[in-house]
């Protein structure tokens, strides 16, 4: 069979463009997907909370007829300062290069695949962070209408052990990966 320079150049041609297609739907696709960091996400998500914490505890007092409890109130506080705060500084130090030693707390090196010990342990984190508010309602509830429980101290506990060990889990990964490293040849 007969092929001349001509055919070829065509075949050519028709190579770079169908490259150039799918270099561009993989672009597009990016585009498309326009999915916000997860450092961002969980920031949102906990400021979400704290908002509605906030405005349930804003309510409440407008209608409690005098009768409040600071731990009501200000069960928002421990979502924004223990979830949204650190979420948003590490966020925010990806885009700045600062804040290392938090989002190498936070698992938060990268955007890719978190493996399984860095999900038990920000599940931990945040059941501690979601332990500590339940707790701060419970109190809340129980000092409005007028009564105490010894179980309430139970939610401070376990909420610190949550988050205690989540940090020490991740300071003792953070180490173990800087004494693995070999130096560079």
């Amino acid at each position: 069979m007969y092929t001349s320079d001509k055919d070829t150049i065509i075949i050519d041609s028709y190579e770079i463009i169908e490259e150039d297609l799918r270099n561009n739907k993989e672009a597009r696709a990016k585009e498309r997907s326009g999915r916000l960091p997860q450092d961002f996400r969980t920031s949102l998500i906990y400021l979400a909370i704290s908002a509605g914490l906030a405005f349930a505890g804003a309510i409440y007092e407008i209608f409690s007829h005098g009768v409040y409890s600071y731990f009501m109130i200000y069960a928002f506080a421990i979502t924004l300062i223990g979830g949204a705060l650190p979420y948003m500084l590490s966020y925010i130090g990806s885009l700045t290069g600062r804040f290392a030693q938090l989002r190498a707390l936070l698992g938060s090196a990268g955007d890719s695949a978190v493996g399984a010990l860095d999900q038990n342990r920000m599940g931990m984190y945040h059941a501690g962070i979601a332990t500590l508010t339940v707790g701060s309602i419970m109190k809340g509830v129980l000092d409005i209408y007028g009564t105490t429980n010894r179980l309430t101290m139970v939610y401070p506990v376990i909420g610190a052990i949550l988050i205690i060990a989540a940090v020490a889990l991740a300071v003792r990964k953070n180490t173990l990966n800087i004494n693995t490293e070999q130096p560079a040849a």
